[in-house]
């Protein structure tokens, strides 16, 4: 197994830990939603479960938006610092990037904490569905 296969896997596990917290988060609305007594305000745990879930998405489209954003910069200064290279001024994509980026801690903190609003909100969630 080479580096870059370690790499590959953990884009893939991120990948799915991405879609499983998706889906927990709309399965936790529709549960609130159901759960809702009838003719009744939301209980409070409901509301900041769903408030933890709306945190969750804002999140998710910051770190997604994030990434992309700071990857367009890295890939940018790559293909400018190795111009001088190439004479026709297409830097191949091929080219390995050698220095790690500082760039990725930011969208990897994003990733951590929405993970964490996502399962406090589940645990909120499933308190209440035991407890009523």
């Amino acid at each position: 197994m080479t580096i870059d296969d370690l790499w590959v896997r953990y884009r893939e596990y991120v990948s799915e830990i991405n879609e499983i917290c998706r889906k927990f988060a709309f399965s936790g609305v529709a549960i609130a939603w159901v759960a809702k007594p009838d003719g009744q305000s939301l209980p409070l745990i409901l509301k900041v479960a769903l408030f933890l879930i709306v945190v969750f998405l804002i999140l998710d489209l910051a770190h997604q938006a994030l990434g992309a954003y700071l990857k367009k910069i890295q890939a940018e200064e790559e293909e400018s610092s190795r111009a001088h290279m190439y004479p026709n001024g297409h830097t191949p994509g091929s080219c390995a990037v050698l220095t790690p980026s500082t760039q990725d801690l930011w969208p990897s903190r994003l990733f951590l904490w929405k993970a964490i609003f996502m399962a406090f909100s589940l645990i909120l969630l499933l308190v209440y569905l035991v407890t009523a």
